[in-house]
């Protein structure tokens, strides 16, 4: 009865999630990102939001739930292949200036300003983790489509460099 119980609110949690990517992230901006996660996952792999196969593989998996807790002592890494060497670009996050795959663990993946990543979070502690969105290579957001990035990833309100009205005060960042 219990797990009949969670499995039916996992699939209304899913739903959730996905009909909030329907209404906030239009479908040209979604067409921007290589890999979308909001949730799902099977097993130890992060699914696509988007549809394809493409999975962040977590190591030492060791919580239930639909969003990354703090105290995961799980580390995180995209597949090593082409599409994702290149949508990290110069950011050099998910692999190294040498293009060597890198594991990310919960502290880089909340700390994480990069051009290319971008990594939902709350906004105080514990600082659970709820959506990973990376770009294809060569794709550039406009100033619009930043402003729906940085509410839809709830970035710091100086994410992109300048103060955002659609960016989030985070008690992990400082305002100088």
């Amino acid at each position: 009865m219990i797990r009949s119980f969670l499995i039916n609110a996992n699939a209304v949690n899913r739903i959730a999630a996905r009909s909030a990517l329907r209404e906030v992230m239009p479908d040209s901006l979604k067409a921007k990102f290589l890999f979308l996660w909001v949730g799902d996952y099977d097993g130890d792999n992060l699914l696509d939001s988007l549809g394809s196969a493409a999975v962040i593989t977590v190591t030492g998996k060791d919580w239930l739930t639909r969003y990354i807790p703090p105290d995961t002592s799980a580390t995180f890494s995209v597949t090593d292949n082409a599409d994702f060497l290149a949508a990290d670009g110069t950011d050099d996050f998910w692999f190294d200036a040498a293009d060597s795959l890198e594991s990310k663990i919960h502290a880089d993946l909340i700390i994480s300003e990069t051009e290319r990543t971008f990594i939902k979070y709350s906004d105080f502690e514990p600082y659970n983790v709820y959506a990973i969105g990376i770009l294809k290579d060569g794709e550039v957001l406009t100033e619009t489509e930043k402003n729906i990035v940085s509410k839809f990833f709830k970035l710091w309100i100086f994410y992109f460099g300048t103060f955002s009205d659609y960016g989030y005060l985070k008690d992990n960042r400082t305002i100088t």
